[in-house]
C-alpha cells in the first residue's frame, strides 16, 4: 500500500558519565550524566537565525516588520513602472534573513524559529535564490497541556546577490514589446518580480515530534524503567488547516493519505524517529491504529479539526497497553499534485496547525520535560496547461531545523554529604543544584569527566575551568543553603 513520502531524521541523544565531588571538613562524590544532542542544528549561522526569528520585527530597530515586506518590495522596486533604474537593493532582506545563509549558497535550507521561518534555495542555472516566508506560531499550554503549532506562508520572491557588495535585489530586466495600442516596439526597464508571476505553494505539510525527560533517562537508555518515568507523554494530536486549490472556490480536498498517529520508538534512545516508522507502527503494532484517520482517498474540508483521542490517558494504561509511554507524535497529509491537491499559498489565509496533547503520570511530582520537532513539506508552483492546470515540485521533502520548547521545568536535585546523586540532563539545559552547609567553612565543588562542563548561574563563589571540567569554591555559613 502506497503511504506517500514522508520522514524526519533522528535526533539521537547519547550520554557521558561525569564524577562530582565537593569537599569541605569531609568528603563525597556525586557522579552525574549529561546528555548531549547531536550537532544537526548548531553553529553560527543556525544561532543567527534563531535571533532573527526570535521576533517578526526586523532587525534594524526600524520597528518594520515581516509582514509588510511585500508592501516595501512593490514600493522600492517600483513594481509597474518600466522604465524604472537600475541599482536598487532590497535593504529589508538582510534584515529578515541572515547574509550568512545566502553566502552559503543553500540547498533547501529551511529554518524555522519561533515566530516566522524560511525557505533558501540557490538556483545554479539563473545564479538566484529563491526565499519563502512564512509565520510561525508556537503555543505550549501547560495547563491544558498542548503544544500547538500553526505555520502560515507570507512571501515568495527571487533574489540576486553580490557576494562582494553583500547586496540583493530582484533581477533587473532590460527587453522590448509591441505597444497592442500603437503596434509599436517599445523599450522596457523594470524589476521582474517573480511572486507576481509564478504561483508557488506549500504543500504535503507534516508534523512530527517527540517528549523527552530533560533530567532522567529516556525510553530505550540503560537504566530507564517507564514504570518510573514521570515525564510528559502524548494522549491525543489534530491536524487543521485552511487551503486552497486550483479550482475557484473549492473547500473539500482528496486527500491520497492522512494520518495523526501517537506512539513509541522501541529498542532506540532517539526521541524523533521517522514519520514512515511511526506510521508502521501505529498501524501495525498497536492496537489502538484501527481509529486512526487513515482513510485513502478521504475527503477533508477546510478548518475542521482532524484528531485523535486514545482512551489510555493514565501512564499505568499505556505501559501495560503497549509496553511503554507514547512519546512519539505524527500528523501528515498527501494529495495529488493535480486540481485536487491541497494548497497552502500567501493569499486567502492559508494556514496548516498541528496541536499535540500530553499528560504526566502525577501532577504534583512532574521530570523536567522537553519537547523537540520538525517540520516537513514539499514546495510546489502552478503549471498552466491548455484545458486545466497542475502543479510540479520545486522541491520536496524539505525538512526544518529541530523546533525545541520546554514543557515542565520545576526540579531541584538536593545534593547530600555521604550520599551519591545522579545528575542528567540534555544538552541546552542544566540542573538546579540545592546544597545546606552542615558547618562553617570553604566547601569545592569538582567535575570530573569526559564531558565539557560548568557552573552557571551561582550566587556567590569563584569558578575555575580545567580542561572539560569545572571547580567552584565556596564560603558557607552552617545552615547556609547554596543554590545554582
Amino acid at each position: 500500500m502506497e503511504r506517500g513520502r514522508v520522514g524526519f531524521r533522528y535526533i539521537s541523544i547519547s550520554s557521558v558519565v561525569l564524577m562530582m565531588t565537593i569537599i569541605s571538613l569531609m568528603m563525597f562524590k556525586i557522579p552525574f550524566s549529561i546528555v548531549n544532542a547531536e550537532e544537526e542544528s548548531t553553529g553560527p549561522v543556525y544561532e543567527l537565525c534563531d535571533e532573527y526569528t526570535a521576533d517578526i520585527k526586523l532587525q534594524d530597530g526600524s520597528g518594520n516588520d515581516i509582514t509588510q515586506y511585500e508592501a516595501y518590495i512593490d514600493e522600492r522596486f517600483e513594481i509597474g513602472n518600466y522604465h524604472a533604474h537600475p541599482g536598487i537593493t532590497d535593504e529589508w532582506i538582510f534584515e529578515i534573513i541572515p547574509k550568512q545563509v545566502f553566502d552559503l549558497r543553500p540547498q533547501d535550507f529551511l529554518y524555522i524559529g519561533n515566530r516566522y521561518g524560511f525557505y533558501v534555495d540557490y538556483v545554479q542555472t539563473d545564479d538566484e535564490y529563491f526565499v519563502y516566508l512564512f509565520l510561525n506560531e508556537i503555543e505550549v499550554n501547560k495547563i491544558s497541556g498542548h503544544i500547538k503549532q500553526r505555520i502560515s506562508p507570507l512571501f515568495y520572491e527571487r533574489y540576486t546577490y553580490d557576494e562582494q557588495t553583500g547586496a540583493a535585489s530582484l533581477r533587473y530586466v532590460e527587453d522590448t514589446t509591441i505597444d497592442p495600442s500603437t503596434q509599436r516596439i517599445i523599450e522596457r526597464q523594470y524589476y521582474y518580480k517573480y511572486s507576481k508571476v509564478h504561483n508557488v505553494y506549500i504543500k504535503d505539510v507534516a508534523f512530527g515530534g517527540s517528549l523527552f525527560n530533560e533530567n532522567h533517562r529516556n525510553f530505550g537508555e540503560e537504566g530507564y524503567f517507564a514504570e518510573n518515568d514521570k515525564g510528559g507523554y502524548f494522549i491525543g494530536n489534530s491536524y487543521k488547516f485552511k487551503g486552497v486549490s486550483l479550482q475557484s472556490g473549492k473547500t473539500d480536498f482528496i486527500a491520497d493519505i492522512f494520518m495523526t498517529a501517537i506512539g513509541y520508538m522501541p529498542g532506540t534512545g532517539d526521541y524523533i524517529g521517522t514519520a514512515m516508522d511511526i506510521l508502521d507502527l501505529s498501524m501495525s503494532a498497536l492496537s489502538w491504529h484501527e481509529s486512526l484517520k487513515r482513510d485513502f482517498r478521504e475527503v477533508l474540508t477546510n478548518e475542521n479539526d482532524y484528531s485523535l483521542s486514545i482512551t489510555d490517558i493514565r501512564s499505568t494504561d499505556q505501559i501495560e497497553k503497549y509496553g511503554a509511554l507514547l512519546k512519539n507524535y505524527v500528523t501528515t497529509i498527501a494529495t495529488p499534485n493535480d486540481q485536487d491537491a491541497l494548497l497552502f499559498g500567501i493569499e486567502g489565509d492559508c494556514y496548516v496547525e498541528s496541536t499535540a496533547y500530553y499528560s504526566v503520570a502525577t501532577a504534583s511530582d512532574i521530570w523536567n520535560t522537553g519537547y523537540a520537532g520538525t517540520v516537513m513539506f514539499d514546495i510546489v508552483e502552478e503549471s498552466l496547461g491548455i484545458d486545466d492546470s497542475d502543479v510540479y515540485e520545486i522541491a520536496s521533502d524539505v525538512e526544518s531545523n529541530d523546533i525545541k520548547q520546554n514543557i515542565f521545568e520545576q526540579e531541584i536535585t538536593d545534593l547530600q554529604l555521604n550520599s551519591d546523586s545522579e545528575l542528567y540532563a540534555v544538552e541546552g539545559k542544566g540542573n538546579q543544584l540545592r546544597f545546606s552547609a552542615p558547618v562553617n567553612g570553604v566547601y569545592t565543588f569538582e567535575t570530573r569527566g569526559d564531558a565539557s562542563n560548568i557552573f552557571e548561574d551561582y550566587s556567590k563563589g569563584e569558578m575555575t575551568q580545567n580542561g572539560k571540567n569545572a571547580r567552584l569554591e565556596v564560603r558557607l555559613e552552617a545552615g547556609e543553603a547554596y543554590m545554582r
